[in-house]
């Protein structure tokens, strides 16, 4: 068992991404209390398989907006309140343990550093929702913030120059394949783990069955899923992955362009 802002919890949790209904759920809370979902999941479902709220650790997060054809990353204050208001709704309760801002890294290509500035102001706003009882403690969930090799890598260094007091909580891809989270920087700077352990942040860790690597996404267990519908999770998870590259490439390509029109003094460009 290992404690988040104040609460215990077991070593495993209940994700939630694909629930169809809350049997699963049900069945999972018999040996684990953390669930883990996100405002834009089948949060409704949820609350049918919880008897004792208290005795559970919600995990929600906001950041992705649903558009016509998908989803888009948002983490203005505007939105994570109403995103919020409707997890609350959703899960029947006056409160969540922890709430975060899904994958903010998103956002980098278009908005470069200023998307730091734009995670300060999320999570003061979740401080403010600490402090009105609506939280009980907050963090980010992200693909890059254990990566420095990363194009889209998201410092967390650079994230607690600010971060208020009851930001409490990263979550990450950890696997056989994915382990930047152990990774020091290339200045010698401490790994996500380092620094997580020495500023007694809580570590999440999500894929622990599927990787994402160069080659595509991959699957690290065998499963018994009909193999239709098995391929057409893969090619989803496929196309999610080629569209996030291609995003980093279009924004590398972008800064690349201004910097060179710019700069007349640098010569690393050149």
């Amino acid at each position: 068992m290992k404690t988040v802002s104040g609460a215990q919890l077991t070593k495993f949790g209940i994700g939630t991404m694909r629930i169809k209904d809350h049997h699963g759920i049900q069945h999972g809370l018999k040996h684990f209390n953390v669930i883990d979902t996100a405002s834009h999941f089948r949060q409704e479902l949820i609350p049918k398989a919880i008897r004792d709220r208290e005795a559970v650790f919600l995990i929600s997060k906001a950041g992705f907006k649903r558009k016509d054809h998908g989803f888009e990353s948002d983490i203005s204050v505007g939105f994570l309140k109403q995103e919020l208001e409707r997890s609350l709704l959703e899960l029947k309760s006056d409160y969540i343990d922890c709430f975060m801002l899904n994958h903010p890294e998103r956002l980098m290509p278009v908005h470069g550093t200023r998307t730091f500035d734009l995670i300060q102001e999320g999570l003061l706003f979740f401080e403010e929702m600490v402090q009105n009882g609506v939280l009980r403690s907050y963090g980010i969930a992200s693909n890059t913030i254990g990566a420095p090799r990363s194009p889209d890598y998201l410092s967390l260094s650079k994230i607690l120059e600010h971060a208020p007091p009851n930001f409490k909580a990263v979550e990450f891809p950890l696997n056989v394949f994915e382990m930047d989270c152990f990774e020091q920087g290339f200045d010698g700077s401490p790994s996500l783990m380092d620094l997580l352990q020495h500023n007694q942040i809580y570590p999440f860790t999500q894929r622990p069955l599927t990787c994402v690597i160069p080659q595509g996404v991959r699957q690290l267990v065998e499963t018994q899923v009909d193999p239709e519908i098995d391929t057409k999770i893969l090619e989803s998870f496929e196309r999610v992955t080629d569209l996030e590259l291609e995003i980093v490439a279009r924004g590398t390509r972008i800064n690349d362009s201004v910097c060179r029109r710019e700069c007349i003094s640098c010569q690393v460009c050149v």
